[in-house]
């Protein structure tokens, strides 16, 4: 019923996202390493506008794949940069990892935000996989209530949360993400996250 790895031997999905392995005609290759570029393609493409390997079609675009080299935008930063080149490795056994990319620090710098928060509207007839999804994450990370806090010392402190997950294939629980539950500590401006998340702090 379950394969005993991740090697792949076909590929779905969109040309522009495939990696260089499918693109050079490799028989077998790594899923997990393929999800890897193909969310750095994804990441660079909602950074940047832009897609890291573009041609005229398909078999100059998987020559251009194959190669593997692609340019930056001047005006993506250095954190970034390191991410997407780290995720868009040609060669897939230096590729990050997934908790390579989880403990990065453009994943885990709290981002200004860039316009006004539209909180997502709750279903009508409740939401019991909310809490399994990502919007938990999105919200805790963007939502004004979650933003940087300043304590007594006038010093902003960043809080990220991040699952306690050291294997690709755990699954949390749905107590486990409901990361929003938080209360106040008795310091004024901080607060104590209630479920068992790694927490990461860091001070500007």
């Amino acid at each position: 019923m379950f394969a005993p790895d991740d090697t792949c031997r076909t590929s779905q999905g969109s040309p522009a996202f495939q990696p260089p392995e499918v693109a050079n005609g490799l028989e077998s290759f790594s899923g997990f390493k393929l999800d890897i570029w193909a969310a750095g393609v994804t990441l660079y493409n909602i950074t940047t506008g832009l897609y890291p390997f573009e041609a005229d079609n398909i078999y100059k675009l998987f020559e251009c794949i194959g190669k593997g080299e692609f340019t930056m935008p001047s005006d993506v930063d250095s954190n970034l940069e390191n991410l997407l080149r780290g995720m868009l490795k040609r060669d897939s056994s230096e590729r990050l990892s997934l908790q390579d990319i989880r403990q990065h620090n453009w994943v885990r710098k709290k981002h200004p935000a860039l316009g006004e928060y539209v909180p997502m509207p709750p279903l009508q007839d409740g939401d019991p996989y909310r809490s399994m999804s990502v919007v938990p994450y999105l919200e805790d990370l963007h939502c004004p209530e979650s933003g940087s806090l300043i304590d007594e010392d006038d010093t902003v402190t960043d809080t990220l949360c991040v699952p306690d997950a050291e294997e690709p294939h755990d699954v949390e629980s749905p107590e486990s993400t409901q990361v929003l539950k938080k209360k106040k500590s008795k310091k004024k401006g901080s607060f104590v996250s209630l479920l068992p998340h790694s927490c990461i702090h860091g001070n500007k």
